[in-house]
């Protein structure tokens, strides 16, 4: 993290400019210095881009206080020096969680992602037999997902269903899908939880 020096009260009304002339400099570098942290600076970065973002960087801090009409994007450490970025909302209200505990792993056929607020949602295809299949989900769950939703991924025909199984099978690791009217055939899910 990049320390600037600013000296308060330059130039002092009594002193002749030459006295201040030093610390006038130091601060004058150290604003296009400040600048420069997370934002273009004076004629860097082409035209008309002076004092945009190039990006935004945060340091971890505790849930910071808000007041009415004021909401705070922060990052604090969730633990084991991981940090995560957080919204809290006007007059002190509740924090949400915007990024979460693993990277996400998008691709077609299995993945997951983090969704504000804490949620998981995972998906992914796999192949229902008609004596029960168990899914394993990329990642772990704390618990139990909350919805788990199924659909044919190809024609089975109007006699065949499938049902996501209960029970000891449904963990935070897997679920079953029971598979009835055709003896194997391709499935997508969805499963949500935390």
């Amino acid at each position: 993290m990049p320390t600037f020096i600013y000296t308060d009260d330059i130039p002092f009304p009594d002193h002749n400019p030459s006295t201040d002339q030093p610390d006038m400099l130091i601060n004058t570098n150290s604003i296009d210095g400040i600048i420069a942290v997370d934002h273009y600076t004076f004629e860097e970065g082409g035209a008309n881009q002076d004092g945009w973002h190039k990006q935004s960087t945060y340091v971890a801090e505790t849930a910071p206080t808000t007041i009415a009409l004021q909401g705070a994007v922060y990052t604090k450490n969730v633990g084991a020096g991981v940090v995560q970025l957080f919204y809290r909302r006007e007059s002190n209200g509740v924090e949400y969680q915007l990024t979460g505990p693993a990277t996400p792993t998008i691709n077609a056929t299995n993945g997951f992602t983090f969704l504000p607020g804490g949620l998981i949602l995972q998906w992914g295809k796999q192949v229902a037999a008609s004596d029960g299949t168990i899914v394993t989900y990329p990642t772990l769950f704390t618990s139990p997902a909350f919805s788990i939703q199924i659909s044919f991924a190809q024609n089975a025909g109007a006699s065949s269903s499938i049902s996501v199984g209960g029970g000891a099978m449904t963990t935070n690791a897997q679920f079953l899908i029971r598979m009835f009217g055709a003896a194997a055939i391709d499935v997508f899910w969805v499963a949500i939880g935390n």
